[in-house]
């Protein structure tokens, strides 16, 4: 009878995680402007009170019967009821923006040239318009047999989606313990941004994929000292450095964090090994530094770099430019934030960035709290205060190196800070945990 119960809830959760995907994508293809605000703006905080809900109260009451793989289900057909609710308005365009037209979609063809054997495979720099990264051959192997649409290239990321959300339950668990990984995926997956960014023709959710795999197979290395895990950690930044090259030197703070466990233990050859894994890195980013920008002057190009990250005229200079840099990192970490502004540049789907922003600070306050929270050794599963600091600081590492960059080049990144999404929302899971302990001690004393 339990059973047959818990399937029935199961069922009844994926039918209105659809339906609400469904409704969310219809409003968002709407030709009325006022429409789409409206609907996206109930249809996010539908997510965020349903959120709130389970963080709440669900998890608690349903501990032993609530499994990752029905989360992920319900997580799918929310992205695919929006995916359809899109389509049937004819608005499946709407899931290949600018960036997606000018840069992703001829990164496709150019994939599905070399897979069919009509060309050839690029190292040359991405502005000049040829390399081909590792997402434009995923999205190639759809596009071959079902044709190159906006639709087919949302199912192709929503299944690097599900393999994030799949990995990340994982690692986490092993780390943190279930609940903190129910949650940090429940964050991953409900977050009217995150829907955003896994749905239009962006590379995040590859880009994710590989910052996941190589931060966690970091830690996963400090946590057991296996080497599979470090030479997982090094792949992973390699394909990254392919994706997003200025992520790769980031994120490989966090592997030298991770391989302090080596330092006292190891012996001559483990510490040679170690510092030519380091220079091999060093000169792989290098080259990719002078392909991409071609020259050895770094901080005249970075000036420069940030002129034209600052360049598009939808960017307030006062808000971004001119902001005092310490409010600068303040708003990279945070943005987007609710302004008026935004009603101009997102008025579609991407309407979703306005008022799902609410959610996303949310989870990235607790995420902050729950980072503190393991820097004293007092978060959920802190294994040891030292051990518990060093982990922290592998996963925070990255996004630490990226905020206090980016605070300088382009403070309104939000997209590209969410590529380290995965981290904050486990940090804010175990913030949530921490919080629902002590409120379980103040009851019981």
């Amino acid at each position: 009878m339990r059973e047959c119960s818990r399937g029935r809830g199961g069922l009844i959760f994926a039918a209105l995680s659809i339906g609400c995907g469904f409704v969310g994508g219809y409003f968002a293809g709407h030709p009325s402007q006022y429409v789409v605000q409206g609907g996206l703006a109930v249809f996010s905080l539908i997510l965020f009170l349903a959120l709130a809900a389970f963080v709440l109260v669900a998890q608690v009451r349903w501990k032993e019967r609530l499994r990752p793989w029905s989360v992920v289900v319900w997580g799918s057909l929310l992205y695919l009821g929006m995916t359809v609710g899109l389509w049937v308005t004819g608005s499946a365009e709407l899931l290949w923006v600018a960036d997606s037209r000018t840069l992703h979609v001829p990164g496709v063809q150019r994939a599905i040239e070399f897979l069919s054997g009509r060309g050839d495979l690029s190292m040359k720099s991405i502005y000049g318009g040829e390399q081909v990264q590792l997402v434009y051959l995923w999205g190639a192997l759809w596009a071959l047999p079902f044709g190159l649409t906006p639709v087919v290239t949302a199912l192709a990321l929503l299944v690097l989606k599900v393999m994030t959300w799949l990995y990340v339950e994982k690692r986490v668990r092993e780390n943190f313990g279930a609940d903190v990984a129910l949650l940090a995926v429940c964050f991953l997956i409900f977050v009217p941004t995150q829907i955003f960014y896994g749905l239009v023709f962006y590379k995040e959710p590859m880009v994710q994929l590989l910052a996941s795999v190589a931060i966690f197979e970091a830690l996963r290395f400090y946590r057991t000292g296996r080497s599979v895990a470090l030479a997982a950690a090094f792949v992973a930044i390699s394909f990254l450095a392919l994706e997003r090259f200025y992520l790769a030197p980031m994120i490989f703070f966090g592997v030298l964090a991770a391989m302090s466990r080596l330092v006292g233990r190891s012996n001559a050859w483990q510490r040679a090994a170690m510092v030519g894994g380091a220079l091999a890195a060093a000169g792989v980013f290098g080259f990719l530094y002078m392909r991409d920008f071609g020259e050895i002057e770094f901080f005249p190009r970075l000036a420069r770099f940030r002129s034209d990250m600052m360049a598009p005229s939808d960017i307030s200079r006062e808000w971004n430019a001119d902001l005092w840099y310490p409010l600068a990192v303040v708003k990279v970490l945070f943005t987007p934030f609710f302004t008026f502004h935004k009603f101009e540049i997102f008025r579609d789907l991407s309407a979703l960035l306005t008022w799902g922003s609410f959610a996303s600070q949310a989870v990235i306050a607790l995420g902050c709290y729950g980072f503190w929270l393991q820097m004293r050794g007092a978060g959920a599963h802190s294994v040891g205060t030292s051990e518990a600091r060093v982990g922290a600081l592998i996963m925070a590492l990255p996004l630490i190196a990226f905020i206090l960059f980016f605070g300088y080049l382009a403070p309104y990144s939000g997209r590209q800070r969410d590529s380290f999404f995965p981290v904050i929302a486990t940090f804010a899971a175990l913030a949530v945990i921490r919080i629902r302990e002590r409120s379980r001690r103040r009851r019981a004393g």
